[in-house]
């Protein structure tokens, strides 16, 4: 019996997920690791400084035509290639739903849509390590599902989308095309998309009249993939399947006997490209013969904690020794009488007194120079250490 729950987050009935404290963006040390290593270890330590620097992480785009039997495989297929997120197309499951799939240590967390009919519908999976990340789902269509996660101090936002094919009326190919427009435009500037799925389109090698879009490393020639570029160029998009030079035969995502194409695609903002490091379709996968694994990886880098800059104080604590106040007084005392107060007014007459009295603070108290090291307490005095040692 399958067990479907809608609520983010929450586990099926069975073993609980093996889930780590962790900070909310980051992959915790010890996830995904049933036989995590000792504290202290080298490979913790390593691990770590890597952290610090930045983390890896892998989208992957499939249609896998049908997700009916095949959840194991699949999913063993993702943990060998490390794919952190996965978006799935034409699972032909119904109503929609989320649970966990895999082994412990090595689960999947799957979010889905489907279609009464059964025909199409969309899937995301999510690693074990990065359930925690996950901020919502949208549910729109069978066609569509919006996943956002926080990474860091960066919202992701990961779209899976399933295109109709060249058989389906251009009626149905606008809505579809026009409604992911919006959502991709109502997503905020400073929050990344990742646009993944099967677009039922293909791009030419040529990037003649969609640069910047169109990163000139395409596969074929241009069939009913004008809509893709043009919505990619609307929104400011670049198509990382065309950012990386390969051989021939590696940007082929679709194989069919003789047929060979690229309908496959993963997209981000311009501003985010320096993020990817690279794409590549893995072609050795058996349980999909056709449609091949599309995987990119980006790299975040960790963002640097600034410190404040030290200001310089004074010593103002000095003032309560009764000798050190009486000094400050006398001093005080001494340069007012000698300054000329003739023709000021009130603001400049109380502006020299002032400068007067921090002139002398600093003569007398002396500056710090660097944080203090202990927090300053009100009821610290000489009676309290004496009866601390005295304790002691």
């Amino acid at each position: 019996m399958m067990v479907r729950n809608n609520i983010v987050g929450h586990h099926p009935v069975g073993a609980p997920t093996c889930l780590h404290k962790q900070e909310v963006g980051k992959p915790s040390l010890n996830a995904a690791q049933p036989h995590a290593k000792a504290e202290g270890c080298v490979h913790d330590d390593l691990r770590a400084d890597k952290l610090r620097k930045g983390w890896g992480f892998r989208v992957g785009t499939w249609n896998i035509d049908s997700l009916t039997g095949r959840a194991g495989e699949l999913v063993e297929d993702l943990v060998e290639r490390k794919v952190d997120v996965a978006c799935v197309q034409k699972t032909r499951w119904r109503d929609s739903g989320c649970r966990l799939f895999g082994p412990l240590g090595k689960r999947y967390k799957l979010f889905w849509m489907g279609s009464k009919a059964k025909t199409d519908g969309v899937r995301i999976f999510v690693a074990e390590k990065w359930v925690d990340s996950v901020v919502s789902v949208e549910r729109h269509s069978e066609k569509v599902l919006v996943l956002k996660m926080v990474l860091g101090d960066c919202l992701l936002n990961v779209f899976t989308v399933y295109a109709p094919h060249s058989g389906k009326p251009d009626e149905e190919k606008e809505r579809f095309w026009n409604k992911v427009f919006h959502l991709v435009s109502c997503i905020p500037q400073n929050e990344m998309v990742v646009f993944a799925g099967d677009m039922n389109g293909h791009i030419r090698s040529s990037n003649v009249g969609y640069d910047g879009t169109h990163g000139g490393f395409g596969y074929g020639s241009r069939k009913a993939g004008s809509r893709i570029l043009e919505f990619a160029y609307g929104l400011n998009l670049v198509i990382c399947n065309t950012l990386f030079t390969k051989q021939e035969s590696k940007p082929v995502t679709y194989v069919a006997d003789q047929v060979k194409s690229t309908v496959d695609y993963i997209m981000v903002r311009q501003e985010d490209k320096a993020k990817v490091h690279n794409i590549k379709v893995i072609s050795s996968e058996e349980c999909v013969p056709k449609h091949k694994l599309l995987v990119m990886y980006i790299w975040f880098k960790a963002t640097k904690s600034w410190h404040r800059k030290f200001e310089t104080r004074v010593h103002v604590q000095k003032l309560k020794e009764e000798k050190t106040c009486e000094e400050y007084r006398c001093m005080v005392r001494d340069k007012i009488d000698e300054a000329k107060w003739k023709d000021l007014d009130v603001n400049k007459h109380w502006q020299q007194v002032k400068g007067i009295m921090i002139e002398t603070s600093q003569d007398i108290c002396g500056m710090t120079k660097g944080p203090c090291r202990h927090k300053e307490t009100w009821w610290w005095n000489e009676e309290v250490a004496e009866a601390v040692r005295k304790r002691r």
